[in-house]
């Protein structure tokens, strides 16, 4: 016999998006704890070791996609223009709880960054003038 009901809802437990935020919560404060008391904030050995190999293999193939990426992701474009463009998408598509829902979420990670990075302080990884200097002859005597 086919019943004419429709089938129940399913309800989603409030539970779950309130565990997954705690979850990514103290996954975050575990990784910057590694990354902040770890041999006194130096970096990772396989930082070093990847470093090494690009400034030992370094070329125009791989610098100017790492250029286009820096420029993507770490500039301007990436910080305000990006999210511009996804607004604008959303509000053309008649979305605006959407976009208004990105804008918060764009506003609120930018802060959440900008906070963990003042609490971590973590240094960015710097090339020695001896290690740039043995690349470049490298690069020089392969271009040979």
């Amino acid at each position: 016999m086919v019943s004419d009901s429709a089938p129940a809802p399913v309800k989603i437990a409030r539970f779950w998006p309130l565990a997954s935020a705690i979850g990514a919560l103290v996954l975050m404060g575990a990784i910057a704890a590694v990354v902040f008391y770890r041999q006194q904030n130096k970096p990772f050995g396989f930082e070093l070791e990847w470093m090494d190999e690009i400034l030992e293999h370094r070329s125009t193939l791989w610098t100017v996609p790492a250029l286009i990426f820096n420029y993507l992701g770490g500039t301007f474009f990436a910080i305000a223009v990006v999210p511009v463009i996804v607004i604008a998408g959303l509000l053309i598509w008649r979305r605006p709880w959407a976009a208004l829902y990105f804008a918060v979420a764009t506003i609120a990670s930018a802060g959440l960054v900008q906070v963990l990075k003042a609490m971590v302080g973590r240094p960015r990884l710097q090339v020695s003038a001896s290690r740039l200097r043995c690349a470049q002859s490298a690069m020089t005597i392969s271009e040979r």
